[in-house]
């Protein structure tokens, strides 16, 4: 923060300090929140009550093989902006991918987690092309 060229007073960006460590504590708690989806484990009953008074609901869909999402960034596919759903995690395989940054790449089997308005789910599942098992569910 010393090294700062706009700042005069160091002590004038402590507010960038506090706000980064908020930051990552709602990125650690939303990490949490996919791990117990990850793992098949119920939610705290005070997890759920909050998700329940939320105006987002979770979903989870898998891109469908063959499906013209199929190589193309979150970025390229501008899903947030066609959805209002927001990817929290993405499961290629055996491996996760917690908060995608944009550039990341979707291929055809990805299990995307994701929330958002209800409405975006059925949306998301159409942009991803899933797979009618899923989808259905």
């Amino acid at each position: 923060m010393r090294s700062a060229q706009e700042a005069r007073n160091p002590d004038d960006l402590r507010g960038l300090i506090h706000l980064a460590h908020a930051s990552e504590m709602i990125f650690d708690s939303a990490r949490e929140m996919t791990r117990l989806v990850e793992l098949g484990e119920e939610l705290h009953p005070v997890v759920a009550a909050a998700l329940v008074e939320s105006d987002e609901f979770g979903h989870e869909t898998v891109m469908g093989q063959g499906s013209p999402a199929d190589g193309k960034s979150i970025k390229d596919l501008s899903i947030e902006t066609e959805t209002g759903m927001f990817v929290l995690a993405v499961q290629r395989g055996r491996r996760w991918t917690y908060r995608p940054k944009p550039r990341f790449v979707l291929e055809s089997g990805d299990r995307v987690i994701a929330i958002g308005p209800d409405e975006g789910g059925d949306a998301l599942d159409e942009l991803l092309g899933a797979e009618p098992a899923l989808a259905e569910a």
